[in-house]
């Protein structure tokens, strides 16, 4: 039908309103219609409680022009042209229930929105209000506040999280705004619209009127005429997004591009917050390397020099801390223990490892342990402590300075090396395994370290070197330390800087492991 003359017409649930609407949530006096002469209808909100809607825009009260649109609960009005001097009367299809099919718009390829300097001023502006806020719940309700607000001018809008293991399941809401959120109210979400947005993996469009060249989709048929804007906000065990409920006005592509938009400051804010916690996790864990590196040196014995013998030694972890355990130590009755081990693998855990072990054996000499005792006291802890593959490769020596008499166990390491002027030659081994494999008696062996021969231990990394396709091997170690040491060197020391020049350029790479080397010259 279409409506006539000045009214006023009341549009309501009452019985005696000249335009009843039928249904709970109209209200008994909600609107009045009314004009005067030639003059444009005008509507004029009653104080209802659902709210009147011009254009998707709620009102007190508003000129009525051709094409506006009246929304009241399910029931609709629009403003036609007239045939006659009537210049905008009320439409013959006036108040009848909204049963459109909604559509869906998905941002590809369509056209950016020239967006107006406040629009462009205020997603600035709350970008870097973004990255100023620490907590990442507050960002995301910052982010509904700003939907919600002059910006967008959104219905209401919150962010739920949906869960990926089973998509049947109510989401569960992370953050919303508008005042239906905030009275908690029941609110309609479409299934679909959040389905098209996730198979799009983009953000969506999705209305229930006007024409579209979308695909379209069903959205409850009780619910108003409206847009929905769904965009996706993160990816993981359950997948976050932003469900924006907006006014039919606004069920546009530009909104869309606006909501997009607003959602990329917040991803991209995101991105700056986990660069920074990636940033603080990354100098804490550099900071305790440091530390750890700190008290691995401080645990590495000085150059020894006693009566008749010089010893000194290098020690370089491929990591910041190492797996390799070097010491040199004068017992008491005189005599000097000499240390290499060697724990399977490297960095922290390796170091950890090695550290325990120097306890161990100091622990043991101030208990006055024989070298035997000793080795099997850090077998015990590391059959008791190491994690399962992981063991412990070493050679202690017992070397007496006056005499050159050595007593050694060697547990699973390679052979120690006596070298002299043209000469040199492996000390014996023994049948005996790592230490943390099993825990058994440990075979002790002797030979003797003659007068003017030097000794040479050192830790896997420098044997297994790589040179080409194969490996510098115990003979290569052993043929560039005699060349160092046929040099005309005087100082041990220098021989052993010497060394680990030759061997750095034999790997001229970075380390793939720890390394470690030790001299121990008996004077002539």
């Amino acid at each position: 039908m279409a409506l006539s003359g000045e009214g006023p017409l009341i549009v309501g649930r009452s019985e005696d309103a000249q335009i009843r609407l039928d249904r709970p949530s109209v209200s008994r006096r909600h609107a009045r219609l009314s004009r005067r002469g030639a003059a444009p209808w005008q509507i004029e909100d009653l104080g209802s409680r659902a709210g009147t809607f011009v254009n998707g825009r709620r009102v007190k009260q508003a000129v009525l022009e051709t094409g506006d649109r009246v929304a009241v609960s399910r029931f609709g009005l629009r403003v036609v042209a007239s045939s006659g001097g009537d210049r905008s009367p009320l439409g013959s299809d006036t108040w009848e229930e909204d049963r459109v099919e909604p559509q869906v718009s998905i941002l590809t390829g369509v056209t950016p929105p020239k967006l107006d300097t406040s629009h462009i001023a205020s997603l600035y502006d709350f970008g870097r209000r973004l990255v100023e806020t620490e907590s990442p719940d507050t960002r995301l309700q910052m982010l509904c506040d700003l939907l919600v607000g002059p910006v967008v001018g959104a219905r209401w809008c919150m962010v739920l999280q949906i869960d990926e293991e089973d998509v049947t399941r109510p989401p569960r809401r992370r953050a919303g705004a508008g005042r239906p959120v905030l009275e908690g109210e029941a609110l309609h979400l479409s299934r679909t619209a959040i389905r098209a947005m996730r198979q799009a993996d983009a953000p969506i469009l999705a209305t229930n009127f006007g024409e579209n060249q979308a695909v379209s989709m069903t959205m409850d048929a009780a619910a108003p005429v409206t847009a929905v804007v769904v965009c996706p906000l993160s990816d993981g065990a359950g997948q976050d997004l932003l469900y924006v409920n907006l006014p039919p006005v606004l069920g546009s592509t530009e909104w869309l591009a606006l909501i997009a938009l607003s959602a990329k400051q917040h991803a991209q804010a995101e991105a700056v917050w986990s660069a920074r916690q990636a940033a603080q996790a990354q100098a804490a864990v550099e900071r305790d390397l440091a530390n750890a590196r700190r008290i691995q040196t401080s645990v590495l014995p000085p150059p020894l020099e006693v009566s008749g013998l010089e010893v000194f030694w290098s020690f370089r972890p491929c990591d910041e801390v190492g797996g390799d355990y070097v010491d040199a130590i004068v017992l008491p009755d005189g005599v000097v223990m000499l240390i290499v081990a060697d724990v399977s693998g490297h960095g922290m855990p390796a170091a950890l490892a090695a550290l325990a072990a120097h306890s161990v054996v100091h622990t043991g000499i101030r208990a006055g342990m024989t070298l035997g005792q000793i080795v099997s006291a850090l077998n015990g802890h590391a059959c008791d402590y190491l994690p399962a593959h992981c063991f412990i490769t070493m050679l202690c020596i017992v070397l007496d300075p006056e005499t050159g008499q050595l007593r050694y166990v060697n547990a699973g390491h390679h052979a120690p090396v006596l070298l002299a002027a043209g000469s040199s030659r492996s000390l014996r081994e023994a049948d005996n395994p790592p230490l943390g494999i099993e825990p058994e008696a440990f075979t002790e062996l002797t030979d003797v370290l003659e007068a003017g021969e030097t000794l040479f231990m050192s830790s896997d990394g420098i044997v297994e070197m790589p040179v080409g396709d194969d490996m510098l091997g115990s003979a290569g170690a052993d043929r560039m330390v005699a060349e160092a040491l046929a040099a005309d060197v005087e100082s041990l020391s220098d021989v052993i800087d010497g060394l680990r020049r030759d061997f750095d350029r034999v790997e001229a790479a970075a380390p793939v492991d720890d390394q470690t080397f030790l001299l121990a010259r008996r004077a002539r």
